[in-house]
């Protein structure tokens, strides 16, 4: 059975690449920590569930497409996927019939009806996205479910039961072996859902090989370096005996030779990755642009405006919020 990653390389085309502004092949290579979700995604991998915990903008909503294009082309089946609103549903379908048409292997499989563009159909399943609101008034049986942005969804169920809950409960008709794909940004700490989920899975962080002393080590805001103008920003390495300053034109080779550990065993069936923006190369973010954010966010806080920072920590570093800091 293909993996989920092999397949992408292989077979996906992006329709709105980011570095070339036009259909352009999907290239692992750019965002190779993608390799680890999507190898997880793929049916012959063990785990129930696979949660992404990342940045804004990093990786997650195309994972979630690449999934669904290779679920539809090999191992089709009912596929459900959940957004916070209609509005960001309707968005995500836009973006999933546009990167289908631009990929040769998918161009024609999906068929909409004019009644209702939020469900198409293909041989052997049918892919619905919805609003996770969705779930309170509709049963809808499915193989694989997505789950994105889930912080954002609706608080509260019927009879008590939360919204992830019920999606997973989606599945309960079927025969086949579950796989559940839910991502985001955390929010408040305690009230995150992906934080929730991260935290009973098997916690994987993205390690890197300093250039100058090959020490494996995740990168840390608080090891972030730069000067009042940020003209010069760099990352000090948290090898013992080193501290080299690495520059952000090192980061490409970096993550291409990066890898995925585990800091936790888990709860056995969900496997768990936490991205933060420092690992986004310059064409998305860039570090000098979330150390200029930053320092605003830091000038607004001392104002009393909490709000800046909260949102660096969310999108930016992919960290809860703890009320404590305001």
């Amino acid at each position: 059975m293909v993996y989920v990653d092999e397949w992408a390389s292989e077979h996906m085309w992006v329709s709105q690449d980011p570095y070339s502004h036009c259909p352009s092949p999907y290239l692992l290579q750019r965002t190779p920590f993608a390799k680890g979700p999507m190898r997880c995604l793929s049916q012959s991998h063990p785990c129930k569930r696979v949660v992404v915990m990342a940045a804004s903008q990093l990786m997650k909503t195309q994972v979630a497409i690449n999934w669904i294009g290779s679920m539809v082309h090999s191992s089709p089946a009912n596929i459900l996927a959940l957004l916070p609103t209609p509005q960001l549903a309707l968005r995500l379908n836009f973006r999933i019939d546009k990167d289908f048409k631009a990929t040769p292997t998918l161009r024609g499989r999906l068929t909409t009806t004019e009644r209702d563009f939020y469900s198409r159909s293909f041989e052997g399943g049918t892919l619905r996205v919805l609003a996770a609101a969705s779930l309170t008034c509709q049963s809808l049986a499915a193989d694989y479910i997505c789950g994105d942005n889930i912080d954002f969804w609706p608080v509260g169920f019927d009879q008590g039961i939360d919204l992830i809950e019920a999606a997973e409960r989606c599945h309960e008709t079927s025969i086949r072996k579950p796989k559940f794909y839910f991502s985001g940004t955390p929010t408040r700490q305690s009230a995150s859902r992906i934080e929730s989920l991260f935290l009973v899975s098997d916690q994987r962080h993205y390690y890197l090989p300093c250039p100058h002393c090959r020490h494996m080590q995740t990168l840390e805001w608080e090891r972030l370096q730069y000067s009042s103008d940020f003209q010069s920003v760099h990352y000090q390495c948290s090898g013992s005996g080193c501290g080299a300053s690495i520059t952000e034109q090192r980061l490409g080779e970096m993550l291409l030779m990066g890898e995925w550990r585990s800091h936790s065993e888990g709860d056995g069936e969900t496997v768990g990755f936490h991205l933060n923006a420092l690992y986004a190369q310059s064409g998305c973010w860039g570090w000098a642009r979330l150390a200029k954010q930053y320092e605003q966010a830091k000038k607004s806080l001392a104002n009393g405006d909490v709000w800046e920072m909260k949102v660096f920590y969310n999108h930016m570093l992919a960290r809860s919020w703890d009320e404590a800091h305001g």
